[in-house]
């Protein structure tokens, strides 16, 4: 029978030596299994704001969240938060909550300044405010009844309104109102409403920089009112739905178009000063009232103040 080798299994040096060996082989497949799980983990999505990767995150609570000189990404999550974009191009995801959202781009060279910031209102009572070159507000919705204020500043606006009951301003030197209203300022603004109770506002004399206004009224029962300054021969129009129909056109040379369907539209014209006007009530029972100047009515089946 052969001898065990010198310092076999009964050496102690010998045993705790193997002993490392194997603790170390034990360790190392330990690892080696880790690194692979984390390998095939499944990684958490990054948070994204209008398909882009989110620069500042808030939190469910209510945060003070502000933003750079350069391009933020914003989302706010739930709370009510304020949130301030600073300079850059801003995407702002204000998402649930009471929030108020400054969009701070002074863009009246947008090249230059690097402004033209896009701000996404969430549910809830949120006021948006805007002092932009440009600005967009893309679907901005208060469909559950919430309370949205939007203050859209100088430049050239775009804001849609869908909206339970929407009130859309647009004033030159801007104003406080409520309950779902888009509130413009100088520039040429568009507003679209696509509301089952909407009504627009147009208050004060633009300036003659502002352009002209273009307003056109979505479904159901809506009210708009115009108080235009026109602009060479641009017309300030309004434009009704296919139901009943408030239209009211103000200073200025005003072409105010019912369009309804079967319902009974009231077109008026007020506060003008001789201003040559068009109104075009399409079909229905509808009331016309052109106001002062040499005017143009159709459609109307109780007509004042129209010459032709």
């Amino acid at each position: 029978m052969s001898e065990p080798a010198p310092g076999a299994s009964s050496d102690p040096t010998y045993l705790e030596a193997q002993s490392m060996r194997i603790a170390r082989t034990a360790l190392a497949v330990a690892l080696a299994a880790l690194s692979v799980a984390a390998v095939q983990a499944p990684a958490h999505a990054a948070p994204m704001c209008n398909e882009k990767p989110v620069t500042h995150l808030g939190t469910a609570e209510a945060d003070v969240i502000v933003g750079t000189p350069g391009d933020d990404v914003i989302l706010a999550l739930a709370g009510d938060d304020t949130i301030s974009g600073l300079g850059g191009n801003d995407t702002i995801c204000a998402g649930e909550g009471n929030d108020t959202v400054y969009g701070e781009s002074a863009a009246l060279d947008v090249a230059a300044a690097g402004g033209g910031d896009t701000v996404f209102a969430g549910p809830g009572d949120d006021t948006v405010v805007g002092d932009f070159g440009a600005v967009e507000f893309p679907a901005v919705t208060g469909g559950t009844g919430w309370t949205d204020q939007i203050y859209g500043g100088e430049g050239n606006d775009t804001v849609y309104g869908d909206a339970v009951d929407a009130v859309v301003t647009l004033v030159a030197p801007g104003v406080v109102f409520a309950s779902d209203g888009v509130f413009g300022g100088p520039g040429i603004d568009t507003l679209y409403g696509d509301a089952r109770t909407l009504t627009f506002e147009l208050e004060g004399a633009l300036a003659v920089d502002a352009g002209s206004n273009t307003v056109s009224g979505g479904t159901e029962n809506d009210v708009v009112y115009g108080n235009f300054e026109t602009v060479g021969a641009t017309l300030g129009t309004i434009s009704g739905s296919g139901w009943r129909d408030n239209l009211t056109g103000g200073d200025g040379d005003d072409a105010v178009y019912g369009d309804a369907k079967t319902g009974a539209d009231k077109l008026s014209l007020v506060g003008d000063l001789a201003y040559t006007d068009i109104i075009n009530a399409g079909a229905g029972a509808d009331t016309g009232d052109a106001g002062p100047g040499v005017d143009i009515c159709a459609n109307v089946e109780t007509a004042t103040n129209c010459e032709a």
